[in-house]
């Protein structure tokens, strides 16, 4: 008879002994003891979760290199007394950049603007114009994939000038370097999250320099007006 009081009364306390239990359904700690008894397995399954997450994040971006065609409006070069006006020369630039925020962008850039000659029967003069520039822009995207910007630029301007003259044996030349600054405008186009066009419109000042030619001081500075059109290639510095 005593064993069957001792089994019925392991029958009724069992479940108040499981509430008390850690591992017993939807568990709440009744003392300090019991709370950092259970929170080292909670810790552990929390840790457990996070480490089959996955998390992706996007690539970064932010650097990009450029190449650009462009094709003179009204390039010219002059001195104290005179003016060569161009025939519309092509140039080409190099440029390696910087997304510096989600407005503005940095780059350096080296161009070669075209140059042109002027011809006679006894003489010919060739001039072509340089730069190594550095270059801000500021960029606001209207609609996804199209972004209009405005940029300014200052750096080195190079002017080289050659002058033959075969009746006279003379071949000379030339080369002036001075202060160059640019302004641009344009609209750059994503073609993938990659690849972008860039077309735009710039007017440049080469800056004025001094120099000899046929034993005589000359000074000579350069204006260029250019369209010009080129892509861009994305990559990430990070």
């Amino acid at each position: 008879m005593r064993k069957l009081f001792i089994v019925c009364g392991l029958l009724v306390g069992a479940p108040a002994f499981a509430y008390q239990s850690p591992y017993y359904g939807d568990y709440q700690p009744n003392s300090l003891n019991d709370y950092y008894t259970r929170a080292p397995q909670q810790d552990y399954y929390q840790q457990a979760t996070k480490a089959t997450q996955k998390t992706i994040t996007p690539e970064t971006r932010d650097g990009f290199i450029g190449l650009k065609l462009q094709k003179s409006l009204g390039i010219h070069f002059g001195g104290e007394d005179s003016q060569m006006k161009g025939e519309k020369p092509f140039g080409i630039s190099a440029s390696l950049g910087s997304r510096i925020n989600p407005y503005a962008s940095i780059e350096g850039e080296i161009q070669a603007a075209g140059g042109m000659w002027a011809e006679t029967s006894l003489a010919r003069a060739e001039v072509a114009a340089y730069s190594i520039m550095f270059n801000g822009y500021f960029d606001y995207e209207i609609v996804p994939g199209f972004s209009p910007y405005v940029g300014a630029g200052l750096g080195l301007g190079i002017i080289n000038t050659a002058v033959k003259v075969e009746l006279l044996d003379i071949d000379d030349s030339m080369t002036t370097m001075g202060l160059s600054y640019q302004i641009m405008f344009g609209l750059n186009v994503a073609l993938s999250d990659r690849f972008g066009l860039n077309i735009g419109f710039r007017y440049q000042d080469f800056g004025e320099g001094e120099s000899t030619l046929v034993g005589e001081k000359a000074k000579m500075e350069g204006t260029n007006k250019a369209f010009y059109a080129g892509v861009a290639y994305k990559f990430g510095w990070k």
